[in-house]
């Protein structure tokens, strides 16, 4: 790699953002491409796994969009590519992964951009529909419908967050997979577009009777009981989100899925988007264990994401409603914090590079 200013947005082991330059000299082998990322989406999980699960001291991010420039030999994709992709979600991973950076590695999980999504767009969908798609296809064990080519899933399913990145990808993904009875929880000035997107219905978390007027609602419609809970925010303390979800614990044959570990209440069940790789797992009394890869998993959430790249676009299958863009390294890092702070909704966010 030629000599160029690299830099990078950099997450310290003590979960502080700053901005470095990266010195090292970036070369793939023949399983991998150099991209100069025009784009790199931001999630909560770019600050949250730092402070949760301790991943941090390298480049933050984990998703992007760019151009090959260099490719190893024998590699299938060719200098000039567009390219989205995503790295893994590791303990001291290289630096050469992290996406929130000008030039990095693309390696695992890596597709072409389809000529009808923009490459900011394109630096945003890998990680909400990869977590989506674990939440409900893997942990929930919904049938996949037409997005797995599975017969419809028809249980009736809550999905707490529904304005978030991952929520907005799981009301679409239920929608494809047949699920007629999506409830979920936002803001009011969210209801109308995720009605849009395929919920049944929408509640304002901040109602005091919120709980009995989705009881209410799935009563009203004859859905059955709710068994498949997501909860795409997972917030801790007396009137949390977990405590809300736990609320329609009706059954033995209730399961819960949500986006953070809860290593103290073991009925729930952390979504990942990526399973091809073991990942340490908090448990009780601050030990962690290994929650072992599984191949059949990881094939559910890959062919998910090819369905949504395939059916990208209004009135296709499969969207990201918005996308706002911010420029350079302060910007993304305040991006990042308000993102992480849950204060983006019904909205993606990415940087902008050179940073």
């Amino acid at each position: 790699m030629t000599e160029r200013l690299k830099k990078a947005i950099w997450i310290s082991s003590n979960n502080e953002l700053s901005v470095r330059t990266i010195t090292d000299t970036y070369k793939p082998n023949s399983s991998q491409v150099l991209v100069k990322v025009a784009y790199s989406g931001i999630n909560p999980a770019d600050i949250k796994h730092g402070l949760h699960l301790g991943l941090n001291n390298y480049p933050s991010g984990y998703e992007y969009s760019g151009e090959v420039i260099e490719s190893g030999p024998g590699n299938r994709f060719s200098v000039g590519d567009q390219v989205l992709g995503h790295n893994l979600v590791s303990k001291n991973k290289p630096i050469y992964h992290g996406s929130h950076q000008d030039y990095l590695i693309g390696e695992h999980f890596v597709s072409k951009v389809p000529p009808h999504m923009p490459m900011q767009d394109a630096a945003c969908i890998s990680i909400m529909v990869q977590t989506a798609a674990d939440a409900l296809f893997n942990q929930l064990e919904l049938p996949g419908g037409m997005v797995l080519d599975e017969s419809p899933a028809t249980e009736p399913l809550l999905i707490w967050g529904g304005s978030s990145g991952v929520g907005v990808a799981a009301i679409q993904l239920a929608k494809a997979a047949g699920v007629s009875h999506i409830f979920t929880t936002a803001s009011k000035r969210n209801h109308e577009e995720l009605l849009l997107l395929g919920a049944a219905a929408c509640f304002d978390y901040r109602d005091s009777d919120v709980i009995q007027q989705i009881k209410a609602s799935a009563k009203e419609r004859d859905t059955g009981p709710l068994n498949k809970i997501f909860d795409t925010i997972c917030s801790s303390g007396q009137e949390s989100s977990i405590s809300f979800c736990e609320e329609f614990s009706g059954s033995e044959n209730t399961k819960f899925a949500g986006t953070l570990p809860q290593p103290e209440n073991p009925k729930w069940k952390m979504v990942l988007a990526t399973r091809n790789v073991d990942f340490p797992s908090p448990k009780p009394g601050g030990r962690m264990q290994l929650s072992k890869a599984s191949p059949a998993w990881q094939d559910k959430i890959d062919r998910t994401l090819g369905w949504c790249l395939s059916h990208y676009g209004k009135g296709n299958g499969f969207v990201i409603p918005r996308v706002r863009v911010v420029s350079g390294a302060d910007e993304g890092m305040k991006a990042m914090k308000l993102v992480a702070e849950g204060k983006s909704s019904l909205e993606k966010v990415a940087i902008k590079h050179p940073l």
